[in-house]
């Protein structure tokens, strides 16, 4: 069998990249008797499987949940979007978040660095979700009205969160719909404090930075 006859053209790195970290999967499950071989039609379908990423319409995704390290845990630990999470008490999404976050701006350096995605693209689809995550925040402060407990506001930010993150309706490509990469681009959103949860994230984040100067 000759790989180069089905190298997707100019990505045949990232390809193969992908080919081998399957492959060493594969050789540690039969080192641990999982299973004992693996067949020319099982690795002819994960080739074709890997290839079909590179059309058009699709992207491959390259950053496993495995890849989310301690240490980015740890890196990750005071960035803003996480404080954002906090203000509107969302603790127990921090380790979500950051998985989320971590996967989604490593692909982004990645497929960047392998030409699978322009600069003009990922700056309309951020435009996107920053523009459906305006309106959705402007409801919620014509909703709360100015008098607004403490509490309601925290109350209210975590529900704009929830819908937000789980809104599908934008995909960088059509055929790309993995659900952590549009979440953990709201959260390196919230990063920049382009978007926020809490109604009064603008100023808060505005002191995070000063309280950091």
């Amino acid at each position: 069998m000759k790989l180069r006859a089905v190298l997707p053209d100019g990505h045949a790195d990232s390809f193969m990249r992908q080919l081998w970290a399957w492959w060493y999967e594969q050789t540690v499950h039969m080192l641990q008797k999982r299973h004992t071989s693996v067949s020319v039609t099982r690795l002819m379908q994960r080739i074709s499987r890997i290839r079909d990423d590179y059309t058009s319409d699709r992207l491959p995704t390259l950053v496993e949940r495995e890849d989310f390290t301690p240490e980015a845990e740890t890196e990750l630990a005071d960035a803003c979007f996480v404080h954002q999470l906090h203000w509107v008490g969302a603790s127990r999404q921090l380790n979500k978040a950051m998985v989320d976050y971590y996967r989604a701006y490593t692909q982004t350096v990645a497929w960047i660095e392998d030409d699978l995605v322009d600069l003009e693209e990922l700056a309309r689809f951020e435009h996107n979700l920053v523009d459906e995550w305006d309106r959705e925040f402007d409801w919620m402060l014509d909703d709360l009205g100015d008098d607004a407990t403490d509490r309601e506001q925290e109350q209210a930010g975590k529900a704009l969160l929830r819908k937000t993150l789980e809104q599908t309706r934008y995909q960088i490509r059509e055929a790309y719909d993995e659900a952590f990469f549009s979440r953990g681009k709201h959260h390196e959103l919230a990063d920049r404090g382009r978007v926020g949860w809490h109604p009064d994230f603008r100023e808060r984040v505005a002191n995070l930075i000063r309280a950091r100067a």
